[in-house]
């Protein structure tokens, strides 16, 4: 075995799910940003039901798209596009933060700093609409540097299980597959 490949959610990551009412308080800010005059209501619904439509498409497809174009087909494909384009990633982080708050496993710093520290070679590849988030993240906990390689599905285009997205990993760390 020459690296350690970590997915994200639910492996080094957990995420509590909020409540209606803030769920509902963070998409009127997200209607605020756009200056839309919309009941809140309708809007949460569009977005929601916007969302579990591309979520089926992605996971049938095992295709991922960027948060520009995300926003753009999906989500609000009816506003315009030079609206939507310059906040796309700034919509999409406060639409995944209404969702749920993500939290790092308490034992997951000690866990990757041990093995980082024995040599291992890690990487990380994780199924993901954000290309923001997860860097973020390993940034606050100081855990950047152990990772190789960050293979984020909203960046390459391809979602797990694919297998495409693993290869680019090995491909990127010049680590033999079955390794």
């Amino acid at each position: 075995m020459e690296a350690i490949l970590f997915d994200m959610g639910g492996t080094l990551r957990s995420t509590a799910k909020k409540s209606r009412a803030e769920k509902m308080q963070a998409v009127g800010k997200i209607l605020e940003l756009l200056g839309a005059d919309l009941p809140l209501e309708t809007f949460y619904r569009l977005l929601k039901d916007r969302a579990r439509a591309y979520k089926r498409w992605a996971e049938e497809t095992m295709v991922e798209l960027n948060e520009q174009d995300l926003w753009m087909r999906w989500m609000l494909p009816d506003w315009p596009a030079e609206k939507i384009a310059p906040l796309a990633i700034q919509l999409n982080q406060m639409y995944r933060d209404a969702l749920g708050t993500r939290t790092l496993f308490p034992e997951t710093s000690e866990v990757l700093l041990t093995l980082y520290r024995r040599g291992y070679r890690l990487g990380l590849v994780s199924n993901t609409t954000s290309s923001v988030e997860v860097p973020a993240a390993l940034r606050e906990m100081q855990l950047t540097g152990c990772f190789e390689v960050v293979i984020l599905s909203t960046q390459v285009g391809k979602r797990k299980p694919d297998p495409s997205i693993l290869l680019e990993a090995a491909t990127r760390m010049g680590i033999a597959p079955q390794n």
